[in-house]
Order: C-alpha cells, then sequence, then structure tokens
C-alpha cells in the first residue's frame, strides 16, 4: 500500500489526500518495474532505458530528472519522484520518508511512499549550480552540525563531488 506522510498525523479538520502514485502507477506498473528493480543481472544504468519504456507505455507523463546511484529520478506535475534501482534504492525511499517527520524544512519532504520502497514522491527543488554550493557554504554547515547530533550523515557533505545534493525551494530557503 501507498502511504501517506499526511496520514501519520491525527488531524481534527476534514482533508483530502490525493496519491501521486495510485494516480500514475497502476499495479500492472509497479509490478514489472520491482521485477526490474530486483534483477540482479543488470547493472542500474541499464535498468533505467526499461523503466523510461515501461514508463512511456503506461502513459505516465513525466519529465526526466536523472540517475542517482540506486533511484531514478522523474518529474510529474511539480513533484519529484524516485523509482529505486535496486534493494538499496528501495531502503533509501523509506529512510527519507521516515527521517522527513523529524528533519524537515532542513531536508526535502516526502509526501508518500510505498511499503516497499519502490517509488516514493518528494518535493522538488532546484539543485545547487557550482556557485549556489560556494555562496551557501555557511548555511550548509549550520544544517549539516544540526543534523549530525542526532544522525549518521552519509553521502551529504560539503564538497564537489556531492553538491547536487542540495537545493533551493522558491522561497530561497535551502536543503538536503
Amino acid at each position: 500500500g501507498v502511504i501517506l506522510m499526511s496520514e501519520m498525523t491525527q488531524d481534527v479538520e476534514k482533508k483530502t489526500f490525493r496519491s501521486l502514485i495510485k494516480r500514475y502507477f497502476p499495479v500492472d506498473l509497479l509490478i514489472k518495474l520491482d521485477q526490474i528493480s530486483t534483477a540482479h543481472d543488470i547493472d542500474n544504468n541499464t535498468k533505467t532505458p526499461e523503466i523510461v519504456a515501461l514508463l512511456n507505455e503506461y502513459n505516465v507523463p513525466f519529465t526526466p530528472l536523472g540517475n542517482g546511484t540506486n533511484r531514478y529520478g522523474i518529474l510529474i506535475d511539480g513533484y519529484a519522484v524516485k523509482i529505486a534501482l535496486d534493494r538499496m534504492g528501495k531502503i533509501d525511499n523509506k529512510r527519507e520518508f521516515k527521517y522527513t517527520k523529524v528533519l524537515y524544512p532542513d531536508v526535502i519532504k516526502v509526501y508518500e511512499c510505498l511499503e516497499t520502497g519502490l517509488v516514493a514522491t518528494f518535493e522538488y527543488i532546484t539543485i545547487f549550480s557550482l556557485d549556489d554550493f560556494y555562496d551557501n557554504q555557511t548555511r550548509m554547515r549550520e544544517i549539516l552540525k544540526g543534523i549530525s547530533q542526532n544522525f549518521l550523515v552519509g553521502d551529504i557533505g560539503i564538497s564537489t563531488n556531492n553538491y547536487v545534493n542540495w537545493g533551493t525551494r522558491n522561497d530561497g530557503s535551502i536543503a538536503i
């Protein structure tokens, strides 16, 4: 099933929740994506064209964002959607869904995630340019210092190797 972040809270007022995953990813598509994700005889770069072909076959209206190490990112309706390419990608989606509750606004918001971690929907932000990276190092250090007091920080740092893991929201705030 789909876990919506909003379902985790006990709101008194009635709200309507819309799942982007339920809207654009029918069960048949999810099964096929999972088969690609769990294939051990294919490297992740080879999996991406297969995923793109499936998304097109099912008429998913997406814009490619690109590959990460373990996930393929697409843009749908102004939201980033990350599709796991392997077991670690599924773990990343589930972990980020869990951590967003306590680390937001220092990290991007994860709105929903399949229980398996195969697909998750994220807040979309503009990734840093190299200039943004140099201009925001003081704030980046503040964010990392705060997070590292309670969490281990993995591939996020202040380095030209991973600066695209940082970005800017429309309001100008930055986030991992």
